[in-house]
């Protein structure tokens, strides 16, 4: 996926589009990407405009897309032909004996997301393995990845009990998400088991898997939903969503939840089971929700749950479904 050129980086910082490196082998060149600092938060990965110089090099990075950190010599640098926003470039399931393995993680790929978004968006990369999150174990109540009027970014696994994200068994006091998508447009899933680690939730929290407010585009698919304190995925305000092939089990309330202004959603080919509540609950509560189209999916009820709901719609004063 990515060559090391070198471990010696110089950085010149008064420009701050370009570095210099060494590269005796002039190995780079111009439309590669470089990354920068692999195995940090502090990771940068910039696509090469053009480069001069041979043996020490100079490289020049796309108008736009100037570094946010100012590296240090002996910063090793690879190099790489398409972009790929691996979480463990910018540090995750590195042990640190200062920092809880979970804290570290949360660190990472929030730090992979805003470089993917400096250069305009691509894939989160999520490799095989369990990656324990927690908000800062503090308990302070921020959500663990948050995406704040994003786009274009997905996060891809390798597949479902392969690549692995899990709430750590850090005891939370507040609201947290494992993902809070709020006015963001082209956020996708795929190829993930994602875990809320409900017991170790303490009850009346804000706990959902997926929360997205105020978003459009939405793509959700081969995913594994288990064990949220509250709902898998909840949607307020969504415009285009489609959540396909996935599991969403034994969480604390819905499997799916919309409501507010919700418009144009495709859930199809899931499968639901054990879900405390309903497994897709919708709650116009005064506005509407459009153009729901829920086929082909397995539900799977059990003695405690012989008593919801599939489907359930709940209006409240000039609601509208359709």
């Amino acid at each position: 996926m990515w060559t090391q050129i070198e471990e010696v980086l110089l950085t010149a910082v008064s420009v701050p589009t370009q570095i210099i490196v060494s590269d005796p082998n002039d190995l780079i060149e111009a439309g590669n990407w470089v990354i920068i600092r692999p195995m940090d938060k502090e990771c940068e990965i910039r696509k090469v405009d053009t480069i001069s110089g041979t043996s020490t090099r100079t490289i020049t990075f796309e108008t736009g897309k100037d570094l946010v950190f100012s590296h240090a010599i002996a910063t090793a640098v690879y190099v790489q032909t398409s972009p790929n926003w691996d979480v463990l470039l910018f540090g995750a399931n590195i042990p640190n004996m200062f920092l809880n393995q979970s804290v570290i993680n949360m660190y990472a790929f929030n730090a992979a997301v805003a470089d993917c978004t400096i250069n305009g968006g691509g894939i989160i990369s999520i490799p095989k393995g369990e990656y324990l999150l927690s908000p800062s174990g503090t308990g302070s109540g921020d959500s663990c990845i948050v995406l704040n009027a994003l786009s274009n970014i997905k996060f891809v696994g390798e597949g479902i009990d392969v690549s692995i994200i899990r709430i750590s068994d850090v005891a939370f006091v507040s609201t947290v998400h494992i993902f809070e998508c709020l006015s963001c447009s082209g956020i996708e899933w795929y190829d993930l088991t994602i875990d809320g680690n409900r017991t170790i939730i303490p009850s009346g929290l804000d706990h959902n898997i997926i929360e997205s407010i105020d978003c459009n585009s939405l793509h959700i698919e081969r995913v594994n939903f288990i064990n949220s304190y509250q709902d898998c995925i909840r949607g307020r305000n969504i415009n285009r969503m489609i959540v396909k092939s996935c599991n969403l089990t034994f969480s604390g309330r819905y499997g799916i939840h919309l409501n507010a202004d919700t418009s144009d959603v495709v859930i199809t080919d899931c499968f639901f089971a054990d879900n405390d509540a309903e497994d897709i609950y919708c709650f116009a509560d005064g506005t509407s929700i459009t153009n729901l189209i829920v086929s082909n999916n397995i539900i799977e009820r059990t003695a405690s749950t012989t008593s919801k709901y599939a489907l359930y719609l709940k209006a409240k004063a000039a609601a509208r479904y359709s």
